[in-house]
């Protein structure tokens, strides 16, 4: 038969695993770029007495003032028929400057603020800031046409830069790139090492791991007993080559082999059919489980094992899951006793 080695099928798995990390770093970067969330930390430093049209260029959206001498307009800001800011004005040698500054909770805005460090978002003044002149001109007695005419062209709104949504948006997208990068790196390693896999890794536990899966190569080229699909079995070790994932279990370390079967649906059929799993138990504590195999498939495997192995624990019984927790905990209490005695 073809030769089939098992780190080339442990380096597919790997291959597969790509998709994820991959998918997440795009969507991400997506995000990033029709959201541009690291504007946020873009800010231009702006002197609270020069015209924001002459320190700012269109490369900044967000300015940081430290504003002086602001007073209360009496309007507020309302977003969705809720407060969301009061209007304050900063009146100097003939310059004036807009802002919308977050209220306190539960507090009346305070009429007078002696300095304050504001970092906001600029904002186009419109026709819709006409009814604010209006009423601020009254107060100034001055004509809304000459407030408007000395007014920055830009307000400066504080209550909307790097509000809470935008904050969790953020931190969702940082934790998708964290582990985006390192998903992909990860499997990238395994690709290039498949000996560090967990799945090759934890033949450890059996013996000499490279041995194991060379001696299994050996096996599946000179001496298969059976083959089921993605299944191989030899005298000493039943083999699942799945791009999923690779199984290599030595079956002299095996105690518990049983069936389960679940309802799924097959795209390729349109309609839901019965599926076999078949779950082992070893000596280690380790648990296999072979999914979506037909039950014919899996009756084969276990009529060979029941043949050449009649002391596995075979089929599901309350009794047989009590001696395998009763057997794996004096194997536990053993390895501990050895390691007590080794220190």
């Amino acid at each position: 038969m073809k030769d089939r080695h098992i780190t080339t099928y442990i380096r597919k798995s790997e291959v597969r695993k790509l998709l994820f990390p991959l998918l997440l770093l795009i969507t991400a970067l997506i995000i990033l770029i029709h959201q541009p969330l690291f504007d946020y930390f873009t800010i231009a430093p702006v002197s609270a007495d020069e015209p924001l049209k002459d320190a700012v260029n269109d490369q900044f959206r967000y300015v940081r003032i430290h504003a002086r001498d602001l007073y209360y307009t009496g309007d507020d800001y309302y977003v969705d028929g809720q407060l969301t800011g009061h209007y304050y004005y900063q009146l100097s040698e003939s310059y004036l400057r807009i802002y919308i500054l977050t209220p306190q909770a539960g507090r009346p805005a305070e009429k007078y603020l002696a300095a304050r460090q504001v970092t906001g978002q600029l904002v186009k003044m419109g026709p819709a800031s006409a009814a604010l002149f209006d009423d601020l001109a009254e107060q100034l007695d001055w004509t809304g046409e000459g407030l408007y005419s000395i007014c920055d062209p830009y307000l400066v709104n504080e209550v909307i830069y790097f509000p809470i949504a935008e904050r969790i948006l953020f931190g969702l997208i940082l934790i998708a790139l964290v582990i985006g990068t390192a998903g992909l790196l990860y499997t990238l390693f395994l690709l290039a090492f498949p000996k560090l896999s967990p799945g090759y890794r934890r033949l450890r536990r059996y013996g000499d791991a490279d041995r194991i899966v060379q001696d299994a190569e050996r096996e599946i080229r000179d001496n298969t007993i059976l083959e089921a699909r993605k299944l191989t079995l030899t005298p000493k070790y039943l083999i699942e080559f799945d791009s999923d994932r690779t199984a290599v279990i030595p079956l002299e370390s095996v105690l518990w082999v049983f069936h389960l079967r679940d309802m799924k649906y097959s795209l390729r059929e349109r309609r839901e059919r019965m599926l076999y799993s078949l779950r082992i138990t070893t000596i280690t504590g380790d648990v296999f489980t072979l999914k979506d195999y037909r039950k014919n498939e899996l009756d084969k495997i276990m009529e060979v094992l029941t043949e050449r192995y009649p002391n596995f624990f075979y089929d599901y019984s309350e009794e047989h899951e009590r001696m395998v927790d009763y057997i794996l905990e004096e194997n536990r209490k053993e390895l501990r006793a050895r390691k007590d005695r080794l220190y």
